[in-house]
């Protein structure tokens, strides 16, 4: 009797064997070099990008976003080859950042929604949040792509020296450098007006890029100068508001600052280098200041302009008087289609060094006091010009 429970015994563990490996093949696709995601291999799946997730570095929340979004999303996973994980990695990881940036959104709110968090769950609040949450930019430039401008002139194209060395990487580089500075917290409210809100940060720990030799800025304004961001919504399209910042036609309509703008060369279809001076305040000596121009578009539709100062004399420029050189250290506006693309979100950046006597601890303290009314007068301005140049075309 007990040989005979012992072989019982046997055969039953051999049906739930082969029961559990004819259920496990249902979720397999018949070329066993695959194994991602479809809808009916949903589960063996999700299995297979946790297990990848495990693996990878990264927070908690980092990893509960990356699963709340294969949760919602898993049509955007098609079958890659098992011995292709690092480009499988690569391409969940681009839609985890958006997810990541969506999830520290719905952090700052979660006092709000700890009420309903027992009745629905965690993960089915994550689910509902990114859901409504999709208007939230990603502040990463995975998936995005140098903007080509109509007005490229492939003959004024600088072909040599060290601001010709490795654009493309020098872009990526600025760009991400302007998103990371958006995305830090810390930021202090300074005033609002008119819908325009404007914020200010320590610059201390603001990543700034390291370039190669002869690019970017000379001079920080890191130590001694707040950076500043600014956020409004402009009652047009963001092809509208685009255009306006495409060529130098606009310029000294929209920035009131500024007095002089000349188109130095170009880079690439998407960077080209601008000249351009302020007017002169007082007995503070105009400044003037050579930028690389970087135009890009960020998988959501975001399009981002990437600034900051270049080593270029330019004295061919400087023939109208005195002026005093000013480096950009970061500059960067984000403009972002909102309510089904009518209106736009239209953010901006800014950390500059006026250099002169400006560049000193009192010289640091009278342009912080005064960084509140500049980014108004800007927004406030595009506005206006954007009504005007609607109301024309119309």
């Amino acid at each position: 009797m007990v040989r005979y429970r012992s072989v019982i015994s046997f055969l039953c563990v051999l049906l739930v064997l082969l029961a559990s490996q004819h259920q496990a093949s249902a979720f397999v696709h018949q070329d066993p070099a695959y194994s991602f995601v479809e809808t009916q291999t949903q589960p063996r799946a999700f299995s297979n990008v946790r297990n990848i997730f495990h693996r990878m570095g990264g927070s908690i929340t980092h990893k509960l976003a990356a699963l709340s979004a294969f949760q919602l999303a898993p049509g955007q996973f098609p079958y890659l080859p098992m011995d292709r994980l690092d480009e499988a990695r690569s391409h969940i990881n681009s839609r985890i950042r958006h997810a990541h940036w969506q999830l520290k959104s719905f952090v700052e709110t979660i006092p709000d929604t700890l009420q309903t968090a027992h009745s629905h769950g965690i993960l089915g609040l994550l689910r509902e949040k990114l859901k409504k949450s999709s208007h939230l930019p990603c502040l990463d430039v995975a998936g995005s792509k140098p903007d080509h401008l109509k007005g490229f002139e492939s003959h004024r194209c600088i072909k040599s020296g060290p601001l010709a060395q490795q654009v493309d990487k020098v872009n990526a580089e600025l760009t991400s450098k302007i998103l990371n500075a958006f995305s830090k917290p810390g930021w202090v409210p300074v005033t609002q007006k008119d819908g325009i809100e404007v914020w200010k940060r320590d610059a201390s720990d603001i990543e700034t890029g390291s370039f190669p030799q002869g690019v970017g800025p000379r001079k920080s304004g890191k130590g001694k100068f707040l950076c500043v961001r600014a956020r409004g919504i402009i009652d047009a399209n963001i092809n509208e508001v685009y255009r306006l910042f495409q060529t130098n036609d606009y310029v000294l309509e929209y920035n009131s600052m500024c007095q002089e703008c000349i188109d130095v060369g170009w880079l690439d279809p998407s960077t080209k280098l601008t000249w351009a001076s302020s007017k002169r305040i007082g007995p503070i000596l105009p400044r003037d200041f050579v930028t690389r121009c970087h135009y890009r578009r960020l998988r959501d539709g975001t399009i981002v302009l990437a600034t900051m100062s270049e080593p270029l004399p330019c004295e061919e420029f400087r023939q109208g008087g005195e002026y005093c050189r000013m480096d950009v250290t970061l500059g960067g506006y984000l403009l972002r289609p909102i309510d089904h693309g009518t209106r736009t979100e239209f953010s901006m950046l800014s950390l500059a060094n006026p250099g002169g006597v400006l560049d000193s601890q009192v010289g640091a303290m009278i342009s912080n006091m005064v960084c509140a009314t500049g980014p108004i007068t800007f927004i406030s301005s595009v506005r206006s010009l954007t009504a005007r140049l609607k109301g024309e075309i119309a």
